[in-house]
C-alpha cells in the first residue's frame, strides 16, 4: 500500500532530483523571459509554490498508476494461473 503523503512533508526523491530542478529552472526563469515578464519577489514566490504543488500531484498520481498497473497485473497473472480468460474480462464482470 502507498504511504501517505503531505504536500507539506514532501521530499522530492533522489531519481526526480533533476526532473525536479530543470521544472523549477523553466517555470521560475525560462517561462517568463520567453513571455517578457519580470517577476516580483512575491510573483517568484508564489511560483515557486505553484509549480511545487503541482510537481507534487504530478507525482503522486504516477506513485498511484504505478500501484494500480501492479494490482492489475497481479489479477492478470491469478487469471492465467487459474485458466480464466483475459479476452473478455469487460463481459464477466456485473454491473
Amino acid at each position: 500500500m502507498m504511504e501517505e503523503l503531505k504536500w507539506s512533508t514532501f521530499a522530492v526523491p533522489e531519481h526526480l532530483a533533476f526532473r525536479y530542478v530543470s521544472t523549477m529552472f523553466l517555470v521560475l526563469y525560462c517561462l517568463p523571459w520567453l513571455f517578457g515578464l519580470t517577476l516580483t519577489a512575491l510573483g517568484f514566490a508564489m511560483n515557486l509554490l505553484w509549480a511545487d504543488f503541482l510537481f507534487y500531484h504530478w507525482y503522486r498520481a504516477k506513485l498511484i498508476t504505478i500501484e494500480i498497473l501492479k494490482e492489475y497485473e497481479r489479477q492478470k497473472k491469478w487469471r492465467r494461473d487459474n485458466g480464466e480468460d483475459e479476452e473478455n474480462e469487460d463481459d464477466n464482470e456485473t454491473r
